[in-house]
């Protein structure tokens, strides 16, 4: 942002962390795929191939994000606030 902004102006910029919580990867599925317009945009355009894409997802979040009886993704952005030299 400083590099696209320049001198023009002054920033602030926070790292946050947004935290989604879900009861299953089926769950994230379904929400992301029907409700989060570039996974629902990829997932309407994979033709034979979405099922694939599906059971990938719900694998990966169930393996990599699973906490007792909950999905626990920790989701970092970044809020940047721009005051006009």
């Amino acid at each position: 942002m400083r590099e696209l902004l320049g001198d023009e102006f002054d920033l602030q910029i926070e790292r946050q962390i947004s935290i989604f919580r879900t009861s299953s990867g089926e769950e994230y599925w379904e929400i992301f795929s029907t409700d989060y317009g570039p996974t629902k945009t990829l997932a309407d355009s994979l033709g034979a191939r979405r099922e694939e894409f599906h059971q990938t997802w719900v694998d990966f979040f169930e393996k990599e994000y699973r906490q007792g009886d909950e999905i626990v993704h920790d989701r970092e952005w970044l809020l940047i606030l721009g005051t006009k030299r």
